[in-house]
């Protein structure tokens, strides 16, 4: 793991085949204020375009042999799925072309789209709904995090705590 040295910087893509061989590789960023603790990013790759991508979840294929994630990620609901990482507010509403690399969030403070209501202080996960959290109807291997206030209902940002658990960061 890296620390505090990123290959991109947040909300930027690249296309750029250098970046192939520490595809899946994690960096840790401390906030040099404190207030958002310690931040970890994976390097993916999308794997089909991602339109308004900005607090979005997202699943990394896994591999047919080995089950391990396969770091090329999108935000379907595919059950057989590892649901690790948040994409950044940083990227905003700009899309993010298939085959782009870009840093998804896989630890610490962060905010996802709520899908339904969610409680605070529970684990959370990809929903059934495509880039969105839920506390009940979660598809995909691993959990999310823990959510760190409520939601009233479906489309709401939500501060959570990324645990990294499912990426193993």
């Amino acid at each position: 793991m890296s620390f505090n040295t990123l290959p991109l910087k947040l909300g930027q893509v690249s296309t750029s085949a250098s970046l192939a061989g520490i595809l899946g590789q994690a960096f840790r960023v401390d906030d040099p204020d404190g207030v958002l603790g310690t931040r970890v990013f994976v390097l993916v790759k999308a794997g089909a375009s991602l339109s308004s991508p900005s607090r979005k979840t997202v699943v990394s294929a896994l591999d047919a042999t080995s089950k391990q994630p396969t770091w090329v990620v999108d935000t379907s609901t595919t059950a057989s799925a590892s649901c690790a990482m948040v994409i950044p507010t940083d990227y905003g509403s700009t899309t993010i072309a298939s085959g782009a690399y870009f840093l998804a969030q896989a630890k610490g403070v962060a905010e996802v789209i709520s899908a339904a209501a969610i409680a605070a202080g529970v684990a959370i996960g990809c929903s059934t709904t495509a880039g969105k959290c839920d506390d009940a109807s979660i598809v995909g291997a691993g959990i999310l995090g823990n959510s760190l206030e409520s939601a009233a209902g479906a489309d709401e940002n939500v501060a959570v705590i990324l645990t990294g658990g499912s990426v193993g960061v």
